[in-house]
């Protein structure tokens, strides 16, 4: 009994340490953007280009909150044991349709996937997403993002997911301009008409008042870090000075003793 205990535990452990890596893998840590960044995109001919962010869409605008919260509880579960049960290292991911910046109806499919003919229909809601689909299992937290290639006409405009392998963040893909007069990571082609970049409104005074608690939070914590070097090195300067009164003192009672 103690041995099948022990066993269960042992499972137990390696299914948890299995979960906490896939949790850990970048596609799974729902990865924020906003409009207007600037971020590197895999195009439909494998190569990476600078691209920047024109519109982002949620997923409950086109399938609705019903559906997304079904799949982010119902899926997740399966989602892990398909991954789980994958041998190889690379995961196996649902083949994502390259949807055109024009083709607003055809953001849906990279939403869906084909539901099997054996599960059953929920009250008919499917039917009206699509006929033969159900809404994809990682659906939660992400965002449709609106790219275009800088540099390139609008006419290759496409929607990606959030969590897609094809886009990374800037300059972790594409080689910044050997011959550029700045360090940091400039892009080589602006898009002129890119939206404004904001976190969390398009106001710079409601945008600065939202950031003003994170600063402090921030401030805070790097004094808290100085504080706790500081300390030490006060303790190690009293040191210094005490072993410099020390010696002094000695060399005097040398002198003295020298001249009696």
């Amino acid at each position: 009994g103690e041995e099948e205990l022990t066993d269960n535990f042992g499972g137990q452990s390696q299914q948890q340490q299995q979960r906490n890596q896939l949790d850990r893998h970048p596609l799974n840590s729902h990865r924020q953007w906003y409009r207007g960044q600037w971020l590197d995109a895999l195009d439909t001919v494998n190569q990476w280009l600078e691209a920047t962010i024109v519109d982002i869409v949620l997923p409950s605008d086109l399938l609705g909150n019903w559906a997304v919260s079904r799949s982010s509880h119902d899926g997740m579960r399966q989602r892990r044991t398909m991954y789980h049960n994958n041998t190889s290292q690379q995961q196996q991911r649902p083949v994502e349709a390259v949807v055109s910046g024009n083709d607003l109806e055809g953001r849906r499919r990279l939403l869906l996937e084909p539901r099997p003919s054996d599960e059953d229909d929920d009250n008919n809601v499917m039917s009206y997403l699509n006929e033969g689909f159900r809404p994809r299992d990682d659906n939660d937290g992400v965002q449709l993002l609106l790219i275009h290639y800088n540099g390139w006409p609008h006419r290759w405009d496409e929607w990606i997911r959030s969590d897609s392998p094809r886009i990374r963040p800037f300059r972790t893909r594409t080689r910044h301009r050997i011959m550029s007069t700045h360090a940091s990571p400039t892009p080589q082609a602006v898009f002129q008409a890119a939206p404004s970049t904001f976190i969390r409104d398009e106001s710079d005074e409601v945008e600065r008042a939202m950031l003003l608690p994170e600063l402090q939070r921030v401030i805070a914590s790097v004094n808290d870090v100085l504080s706790s070097v500081l300390p030490l090195e006060e303790e190690e300067g009293e040191g210094q000075t005490g072993m410099t009164t020390s010696s002094s003192s000695s060399s005097s009672l040398e002198n003295d003793s020298s001249s009696a």
